[in-house]
């Protein structure tokens, strides 16, 4: 993995040894992207440490919620929280400890394949006309897709997270068109990513990670890693988690716990 290139979609703080990782850092806030409207992504939640939003997931059913296994991986299942129902990382919401966490056990923490993971609510997220999930997709998504960001990432790379959710129309491309664009890097690109392009100064960054993409009303993609100049580069698209590859394990774990 190339340290001075990739920079993980969150920063990851190991409590053990302080080390951090990014690889567009998941706790940034969209770049270019534009204020959500309020209350308008009913799905997003944010996860976070003593208050401090460190990267964003989706409520999938009332008891579950999906996000990046980066975003989980070495955290105590009770060291932080779930907010939901919340525009403004100021406003408190409604909290909740997760039960439990699941991490893909096929995670792979070096080259951030099957980045996915689920948190699990006891007794349950109250639903409401502020908070309520996303569909599971049914069928792929294809290239040239458009595809519905939101996050509390950071708007430049090592940026201030913005209190506003913001919220940014991104295109899907292929995964071979991917691939060419990371050749030069050890990160490999397989079919279960969904690699996005935007405009200019456009896309996810730091505290993103985790986050929802969504289109035609469901969950085509988790944000998962990108360069760290997110989306100053035009070469380099953002890499994220394809949802639908993962639809059979989602189902197959939520219903054995």
């Amino acid at each position: 993995m190339f340290i001075f290139e990739i920079y993980v979609f969150i920063i990851l703080f190991y409590s053990s040894s302080g080390l951090k990782l990014g690889i567009h850092s998941a706790d940034p806030k969209i770049v270019g992207g534009d204020d959500a409207p309020d209350g308008a992504i009913k799905y997003q939640v944010s996860l976070q440490n003593v208050g401090s939003h460190f990267c964003g997931g989706s409520i999938i059913d009332k008891k579950w919620v999906v996000t990046a296994a980066h975003c989980t991986i070495d955290r105590p299942t009770k060291s932080f929280k779930v907010a939901v129902g919340i525009n403004k990382l100021s406003d408190k919401g409604t909290e909740y400890t997760p039960d439990k966490v699941i991490i893909h056990e096929k995670f792979d923490r070096k080259l951030f394949t099957n980045d996915i993971s689920l948190v699990k609510i006891e007794p349950g997220i109250e639903l409401n006309d502020r908070v309520n999930p996303v569909g599971l997709p049914t069928t792929n998504t294809d290239s040239g897709a458009t595809l519905t960001l939101t996050g509390w990432g950071r708007i430049s790379s090592d940026g201030p997270l913005p209190n506003k959710l913001q919220i940014v129309e991104v295109t899907s491309i292929t995964t071979k068109q991917c691939k060419m664009k990371y050749k030069s890097f050890k990160q490999p690109i397989t079919p279960s990513h969904l690699c996005t392009h935007a405009p200019p100064r456009e896309g996810s960054c730091q505290g993103d990670s985790g986050g929802p993409l969504v289109t035609n009303g469901t969950l085509a993609a988790l944000v998962s890693w990108g360069t760290r100049s997110c989306g100053h580069s035009q070469v380099h698209p953002d890499v994220n988690t394809r949802v639908y590859s993962f639809v059979d394990w989602i189902k197959d774990t939520m219903s054995k716990n």
